[in-house]
């Protein structure tokens, strides 16, 4: 389920240009700007997420709870924006699913290593 995460992350760095150049194209705001600000933090931690570290993923979640929040101030606020702030919430709603699961089955492997080599 860390696969889950890896490619929800990745994704969700993909629509970030799709959102804000082709489904709702920005009026009053430099697209550039935008852009800078969105993408940037999560290509900073582009590498880690793709390693699965724990810490680059926990850190990833951390910073994908910002985007969560955007996506949901969105949703309920702007109704032209419905389309790209669901996606979003649903990308970022995979990523949680994704730890809380892979991070889950990933104890229990650990622990019945230990029990079977006891």
């Amino acid at each position: 389920m860390l696969e889950m995460s890896r490619w929800s992350f990745v994704l969700l760095l993909v629509w970030q240009p799709v959102w804000f150049l082709f489904v709702q194209p920005l009026q009053e705001y430099s697209p550039v700007a935008v852009l800078s600000t969105t993408m940037i933090p999560l290509l900073i931690l582009l590498p880690w997420v793709w390693k699965k570290s724990v810490h680059g993923l926990v850190i990833g979640g951390c910073v994908i709870l910002v985007y969560f929040s955007f996506g949901v101030m969105e949703w309920w606020s702007t109704p032209e924006a419905r389309i790209g702030a669901g996606v979003q919430t649903l990308l970022t709603v995979a990523y949680f699913t994704g730890i809380l699961i892979g991070f889950r089955r990933k104890k229990q492997i650990d622990r019945a290593r230990e029990e079977g080599s006891r």
